[in-house]
């Protein structure tokens, strides 16, 4: 956490695949708060291969990340999911249509 003096160790869970990281943070500036998303910096190697000079290159930037269902892959699939429900018989196909039309252009970022 940035507005504190000291390092705060936390909880981590990588998947099997090592491809989804898990991290609880439990702090009391967080109560209450309605989070949707999170940023952080990682630093590190990719991999390690000794043929190299310094082993590998290195990575050090910021990682972007959503908490659940807030990226805009998962409110683009929600919308989706509002349209069809909401227009579902064979009369309402255009206003499903132009439903899903306005879904994709406002997260057009999720795809």
């Amino acid at each position: 956490m940035s507005d504190r003096q000291e390092t705060t160790p936390v909880s981590l869970s990588l998947t099997a695949d090592r491809l989804i990281a898990s991290v609880t943070v439990e702090d009391e500036l967080l109560r209450g708060a309605d989070l949707r998303c999170l940023s952080a910096t990682a630093t590190g190697r990719s991999g390690y291969d000794p043929r190299l000079p310094d082993g590998a290159p290195s990575i050090d930037g910021p990682l972007g990340s959503y908490f659940a269902g807030f990226s805009p892959r998962a409110q683009l699939k929600r919308a989706l999911r509002r349209c069809a429900s909401r227009y579902e018989s064979r009369r309402d196909a255009r206003e499903r249509a132009a439903c899903k039309r306005r879904a994709r252009e406002r997260f057009a970022a999720a795809r």
